[in-house]
């Protein structure tokens, strides 16, 4: 992983870049997105797979001891209250102590491995088996790697799981783990690591990095203007309180005239189900604040324009339902959808079934109510 902002200012001489996607079958390609929860201005080179057993996230190969260097994004998909998941990053200057590991292609080998249903399960069993780190090689996943299918591969990185930390916390947990498993520098120094940060990062220089993006020049290293990253300023996303019923987050009161949508999520299924943002294809969610409460399995999504764009992107927010079928360790059935704001109302239409039916309604209509929200469910049958 490469930190753009650095290269320009030290003047890098770089190769031609392939652009957003890595090329089919062509490896050692410098290219700008490699996973869907990479920072902004960043970008690879490519090493495509196949990955191999005991490679250089587990840190040995590299001399480091066990310490690799990772990434991840504060849970976006609400099954991260028991381990962490971050994918292999090579320059990104946050290092994982991997411990006790164990590593295998899919997650399906795991949940079997392990007798888990579903990730959390799995991280419950492999911590009481005294693992720190699972390691997959081989998992195919489109949410993960956007450029996968373009590419022809079947995956773009390796994820390595703490088992024992929270991925609900950018920093694995809180308060952030100690130098035992989190450090920066060559592995050396304390990562001194903030949780108000969206994704994993060493603190201060960290985040006064991010802060002088806006006001850097880019001398012409890629055509994408590069921005701060401002998520960690916005509210969280995830609003799971532990409350016996919905609760709105203080943000919704601001609905009217903005689209806004509380949308419950419910199942008539034998099948326990996680809620996530999602894409669909390379569109992101944008222009739209959002939370998902986990307990209850409502998502609160707004829109933060007081109307939509007159030309594409337009502005939509993506989900994905992920069910793990009752006493099957293999999942996944899935189904997408996106909350949206259009003439004739606010708008939820499930636009991807994979295995897993979905169903929109209304209550009572599109047409948001008095409090200037419009309710949806989204059913899984």
């Amino acid at each position: 992983m490469l930190w753009d902002d650095l290269l320009a200012k030290h003047k890098v001489s770089l190769p031609k870049s392939s652009g957003r996607c890595a090329p089919s079958k062509c490896q050692l390609n410098y290219f700008q997105e490699n996973n869907a929860y990479a920072p902004a201005h960043t970008s690879w080179i490519w090493h495509p797979p196949p990955y191999a057993p005991n490679g250089p996230w587990v840190g040995p190969f590299a001399g480091r001891n066990g310490w690799v260097e990772v990434m991840h994004e504060k849970d976006p998909f609400g099954d991260e209250h028991h381990g962490c998941w971050f994918l292999y990053a090579r320059g990104s200057g946050v290092w994982y102590q991997t411990g006790k590991y164990i590593e295998f292609a899919e997650h399906g080998d795991a949940y079997n491995h392990f007798k888990a249903h579903g990730n959390e399960e799995m991280c419950q069993a492999a911590a009481a088996a005294g693992y720190d780190t699972i390691i997959f090689l081989a998992h195919h996943d489109s949410t993960n790697y956007p450029c996968a299918e373009k590419g022809g591969y079947p995956t773009m990185n390796v994820e390595i799981v703490a088992t024992k930390l929270q991925g609900t916390y950018s920093c694995g947990a809180t308060p952030p783990p100690s130098s035992a498993v989190l450090r920066s520098g060559w592995a050396t120094d304390e990562c001194k690591c903030n949780n108000g940060l969206t994704r994993t990062n060493c603190g201060k220089l960290f985040e006064e990095r991010l802060a002088s993006l806006a006001a850097e020049p880019t001398n012409g290293l890629n055509s994408t203007v590069l921005q701060a990253d401002k998520s960690p300023i916005e509210s969280s996303t995830d609003c799971s309180e532990n409350h016996t019923s919905a609760v709105d987050p203080v943000w919704f009161a601001n609905c009217n005239p903005a689209a806004c949508l509380r949308i419950f999520v419910t199942s008539s299924s034998n099948s326990t189900f996680n809620i996530g943002n999602s894409t669909n294809g390379a569109l992101k969610s944008l222009g739209f604040r959002w939370c998902i409460d986990h307990t209850n399995s409502v998502v609160y999504a707004m829109q933060t324009a007081a109307r939509q764009p007159q030309h594409p992107p337009h502005h939509a927010a993506y989900f994905e339902l992920d069910a793990h079928p009752t006493g099957k360790a293999h999942p996944i059935h899935a189904c997408r959808f996106l909350a949206s704001y259009w003439t004739s109302g606010n708008v939820v239409r499930v636009y991807q079934q994979d295995a897993l039916t979905c169903t929109s309604s209304y209550a009572p209509s599109q047409l948001p109510g008095p409090d200037g929200v419009t309710n949806v469910t989204v059913h899984i049958s």
